[in-house]
């Protein structure tokens, strides 16, 4: 599936799919999370990539709420 995955890994040896959304980029991403935001950022083709932010605050139902493609 493309986009954000989010995972509830309170037992490790069985973490569960708990929500996903959508994301602007398929590409392999870093994910930095932080408060309420997840912050993803990844390389594209051609020496482009792609930054978005997505809301976190209901884990079930994360929410993009911004995106900026930039060059490498």
């Amino acid at each position: 599936t493309n986009g954000l995955q989010v995972f509830d890994v309170s037992n490790p040896a069985s973490p569960l799919q708990f929500g996903s959304a959508n994301a602007a980029s398929s590409a392999k991403k870093r994910i930095k999370v932080q408060g309420k935001y997840a912050y993803t950022a990844s390389a594209g083709v051609a020496g482009t990539g792609t930054f978005e932010i997505f809301d976190i605050s209901n884990p079930k139902t994360p929410v993009s709420v911004g995106s900026q493609t930039y060059t490498t």
